[in-house]
């Protein structure tokens, strides 16, 4: 084979190192690019607003308020137009708005399981697919817009009249309706355990509610420790300045474990028998035994 002269391996030697430059350039720039595309790629799967969780969302929302009656009971505790009538009084009187990334029915139905089934937050954060912070922000949005509605949701208390043919109420009349203690679960320090320990051994509240007898709430009074005991706790509702009202000659019905006193019981000393109160009582037990088998059956 016939060696090269000094002359052209000085040429060939001049051709190389000018082509090195542009190899570098075009080099460096396959990289770059390479890199970008990589961390866009990137960049789409871990952003939390990509279109797979979007699609995620929506899909969730829609199984829960748009798809049936059944699961929007089951879930939200209220049908479908309720639930959009809800969200309607919360955007017009409650002054609730939604924003660019979350919608106001999604804040109100996140609001409601947490209510409805006492769901965490990191339980929230999951079948929503949204941020934890998120969650904890429009949960508080929303409770600020149910507390400016709160003259339309409380019930106004109006006794039951004399001419009554209501067959559940017409017995009791003046009534303003009934009241019980409940208890909620929470989570306090270790030293005040003792204090909000039940009766069924749990750690909880307990809660005041006084209803009408169209099942509509006139008074709440939570805060309570859950050892305290229910007529204690209506005690202190009857002595706030701003608490639980009782007009003189009307009354609220409770259970056994409240003593008869003023407002509670104190107008009521027997139901005087007859065919028609025999009838109603036996018609109402088998009503519901009917109700508690059906549901059983359907298990």
């Amino acid at each position: 084979m016939a060696r090269l002269g000094l002359s052209t391996k000085h040429k060939l030697l001049l051709i190389i190192n000018e082509l090195i430059v542009p190899l570098r350039v075009i080099f460096v720039v396959c990289a770059a690019g390479y890199v970008h595309a990589f961390l866009g790629t990137q960049k789409r799967i871990t952003y939390p607003y990509s279109s797979i969780r979007v699609f995620k969302q929506l899909s969730h929302l829609y199984e829960l308020i748009y798809e049936s009656d059944v699961i929007c009971i089951d879930q939200l505790r209220m049908d479908r137009v309720t639930f959009h009538k809800l969200c309607q009084i919360l955007i017009t009187k409650g002054q609730l708005r939604g924003t660019r990334n979350m919608s106001v029915e999604e804040m109100v139905a996140m609001f409601l399981i947490i209510l409805a089934h006492h769901h965490k937050n990191r339980v929230i954060k999951f079948h929503f697919h949204r941020s934890g912070r998120n969650v904890s922000k429009y949960f508080h949005e929303c409770l600020k817009a149910i507390i400016r509605c709160q003259k339309d949701f409380w019930k106004t208390p109006e006794p039951i009249p004399e001419n009554s043919t209501d067959y559940r109420w017409k017995w009791f009349k003046n009534c303003l309706g009934a009241l019980d203690g409940t208890y909620i679960r929470v989570r306090v320090p270790e030293k005040d355990k003792p204090r909000y320990k039940t009766r069924k051994n749990e750690i909880a509240t307990n809660v005041l509610g006084v209803c009408s007898p169209e099942l509509q709430f006139i008074y709440v009074l939570p805060g309570w420790e859950g050892s305290a005991h229910d007529g204690r706790v209506l005690r202190d509702a009857i002595s706030k300045r701003n608490g639980l009202k009782v007009p003189n000659g009307n009354y609220y019905l409770v259970d056994g474990g409240y003593t008869n006193g003023k407002g509670v019981n104190d107008y009521i000393t027997s139901v005087e028998p007859s065919d028609e109160w025999s009838a109603w009582r036996d018609n109402l037990a088998t009503e519901m035994f009917n109700t508690w088998r059906g549901s059983r059956d359907s298990r």
